[in-house]
């Protein structure tokens, strides 16, 4: 057990994610028996001391470059290194959205050399910091759109079957649904046709319809709700599609999509090793994918295609063979995720250990060199606590028409208006404010309290107007 004593200032949540992250996400309840933990702020020195019956360690470390809280995180990040000689490829980030944090620090310290204090004072990697840099500059067109636009979300929670690393506000068709995915769309138009326009200015930019694996709908489902859609907000140029389970799509879905101008679609192997398919719970066949990715092709949509690096008992030899049978392929964008440890998951509710090893840097290196070499260029990026390895999500395209969702999503500066059980709409003011709504998780809570949705999203937006007014 570490006990952690604290002296001069409060411990917080990016103190305790720091240490998390710092010993290879074991539990830090029982990582060493009667292991203390000292932290001392005085007089803008952060000192730091290691106790256990076997390790006696302590850092000392000046307030200067850096804010206290932020020297505090450094002091325990230097303290641990120094007993597992762990060295995370992001330092003492914790934070999901590094390149936005970037553009931040540079706003904020105008005349210094930002890459030197990532490198030298935050401990990020000289890779990890070229690779932030080159995705800000690739954004920069974007980012634009941002005070000025902002973009939609709706959720679709439901799947075929549930994915054991999965943690989203899903339901699993396989199990006894107290309600059809009908009978959700029902009330979710309600939803949608309650919204009155509070939104300023009344059109977005793009639409993402998520889940779960929208792709369950059926025609008239789908139809319903882009009428709906383009009743309250007209035609929206960017509207992409996720039929992340390839066993869910055919040519009727298609047909359905390609009439309701959807034009970017997500199909998502997460690994082309059957076995690995098996065990994470997905129940469809690689041949699923190669299937409907090539229908999905003929249809001309731009097409996103996810994988995972970590899952269990995956080599790198694994990895690369997914890597390089999607590079065959050539779909317009891949997008590469880091195993994330969620809370309601399969793996954390069965305790399953993932412990971090130089393996898996070998496989993003492989990963991102071969998508580089064939004409893929990294355009957004994003971070989760307890991600395997420390490492992070990332989006490649070779399209010169960037997906606006992915990007503004991460950026605490674009609002998303977002419908559905367990959506998360987000409302941010221009001093960088953010006010969260979340959707009832809940089906039977989400159907009998829909209507205070509404509500709460107009009181946040009002909210962030007066700060921005």
């Amino acid at each position: 057990m570490i006990e952690i004593v604290t002296s001069g200032f409060e411990l917080r949540p990016t103190h305790l994610n720091m240490l998390r992250s710092s010993i290879a996400f074991e539990d830090i309840d029982a990582y060493k028996p009667d292991t203390k933990l000292y932290l001392e702020l005085d007089n803008n020195l952060v000192t730091g001391k290691w106790i256990n019956e076997d390790i006696s360690k302590e850092i000392r470390l000046p307030v200067e470059n850096l804010d206290s809280e932020t020297t505090i995180k450094l002091a325990i990040y230097k303290l641990v290194k120094l007993i597992t000689n762990v060295d995370l490829p992001w330092g003492i980030l914790t934070g999901i959205r590094p390149v936005g944090y970037l553009e931040q620090i540079r706003d904020q310290y105008k005349d210094a050399d930002i890459k030197k204090l990532f490198i030298d004072d935050l401990m990020v990697k000289e890779d990890k910091y070229n690779l932030i840099d080159d995705i800000l500059e690739t954004q920069k067109p974007i980012l634009k759109l941002r005070d000025d636009s902002f973009i939609v979300y709706i959720h679709i929670p439901f799947c075929p079957t549930r994915c054991k690393y999965c943690s989203f506000s899903v339901m699993s068709m396989e199990g006894r649904l107290r309600y059809s995915p009908s009978e959700y769309v029902d009330y979710l138009l309600k939803e949608i046709e309650d919204y009155n326009g509070y939104m300023n200015p009344q059109k977005p930019v793009s639409l993402y319809i998520g889940g779960g694996t929208p792709s369950i709908l059926g025609k008239k489902d789908i139809d319903r709700i882009f009428s709906i859609v383009r009743e309250k907000f007209g035609d929206i140029k960017e509207i992409t599609f996720e039929a992340g389970r390839p066993d869910t799509i055919n040519e009727d879905l298609l047909k359905a999509l390609r009439d309701n101008n959807v034009n970017r679609i997500s199909v998502n192997p997460q690994t082309l090793k059957q076995e690995t398919l098996d065990k994470i719970g997905r129940k469809h066949k690689v041949e699923d994918f190669y299937s409907s990715f090539k229908i999905c092709k003929n249809y001309g949509f731009n097409i996103n295609t996810d994988i995972i690096i970590g899952l269990e008992n995956e080599t790198i030899d694994d990895i690369k063979e997914t890597i390089d049978k999607l590079l065959n392929l050539q779909p317009d964008d891949i997008t590469i995720h880091s195993l994330a440890l969620k809370n309601g998951s399969y793996y954390i509710n069965h305790d399953q250990k993932f412990a971090i090893n130089n393996k898996m840097d070998q496989c993003f290196d492989y990963s991102y060199d071969r998508l580089r070499e064939s004409g893929y260029k990294p355009y957004y990026l994003y971070r989760q606590k307890r991600q395997v390895g420390n490492n992070e999500n990332i989006g490649f395209t070779k399209s010169q028409d960037l997906n606006l969702y992915n990007i503004l999503s991460m950026d605490d500066k674009c609002d998303v208006l977002a419908f559905g059980m367990g959506a998360v709409s987000k409302f941010t003011s221009d001093d960088g404010i953010v006010k969260r709504v979340f959707g009832f998780r809940d089906i039977d809570y989400y159907i009998n309290h829909y209507k205070e949705l509404n509500k709460l999203k107009e009181e946040a937006r009002k909210m962030v107007n007066n700060i921005k007014n």
